[in-house]
């Protein structure tokens, strides 16, 4: 199982769809393959709501919505730490 735990997501298809071809796939395999997948994509998911959180909080205090989309926030700056987690949400790195 720690193997599929290291593939990247194309790999994991992949693997899935092989598998799924074989005459001695079980079905309790298959679920163990598509938990971990899940599991995966959850962790994503997490990892980008929790790097988008400084951004939104602040989006909050300049509601509603008054034709401003193109003017800077000014009194507030992300600081690089939150910029780099934003990236390495986007792209997967830890």
């Amino acid at each position: 199982m720690s193997d599929i735990v290291e593939m990247n997501d194309a790999q994991l298809l992949a693997y899935l769809a092989e598998v799924s071809q074989r005459p001695d796939c079980s079905y309790g395999a298959a679920i163990d393959m598509a938990s971990t997948a899940i599991a995966r994509q959850a962790a994503t998911i997490e990892r980008l709501r929790a790097a988008l959180e400084p951004f939104a909080k602040v989006a909050d205090r300049y509601d509603p919505d008054e034709g401003d989309d193109l003017q800077v926030a000014w009194d507030w700056s992300p600081t690089i730490g939150m910029l780099r987690r934003a990236r390495a949400a986007r792209t997967g790195a830890t």
